[in-house]
């Protein structure tokens, strides 16, 4: 007997003001959006990571710290520059996935990312071994 398929229960948030964030680099917009079902959290960051959109990442990561999933896929795929600041976010909210039990997985991390992950050194050096960073391999 073939079992009916489950249900997928989706949800998505935009999070922040309906403008985008304008970056202090180049002026480029940066959106975060969540898609949560009944397994998983996804959140889909795209535009520039820097000093001035680095704070609305950081409020959406807050607000999901109380969820049933302790588990948070991060879509890195849109992001177009990423600076310390952004950098610095993504490092705290690893530390606190870690410490809740869970973790953050960046999944497609765009070239700006993986550059200054690199150049951080940002999992041996800092310790967050909770940060996995998954390429797909379909790019």
């Amino acid at each position: 007997m073939v079992s009916p398929a489950r249900p997928e229960i989706s949800t998505t948030t935009a999070y922040g003001s309906d403008a985008p964030a304008v970056g202090a680099r180049g002026g480029a917009e940066f959106s975060v959006t969540m898609r949560r079902d009944m397994h998983d959290n996804v959140m889909t960051v795209a535009g520039g990571l820097d000093v001035a959109s680095a704070p609305k990442l950081a409020d959406a990561l807050r607000r999901l710290e109380h969820s049933q999933h302790k588990d948070l896929s991060l879509d890195c795929a849109g992001i177009r520059f990423c600076d310390c600041a952004g950098l610095s976010v993504l490092i705290t909210a690893a530390r606190r996935r870690r410490a809740a039990g869970g973790w953050l997985r960046l999944v497609n991390p765009s070239a700006a990312l993986r550059r200054i992950s690199g150049l951080a050194g940002v999992g041996p050096v800092l310790g967050i071994n909770q940060i996995e960073i998954v390429q797909n391999n379909s790019q």
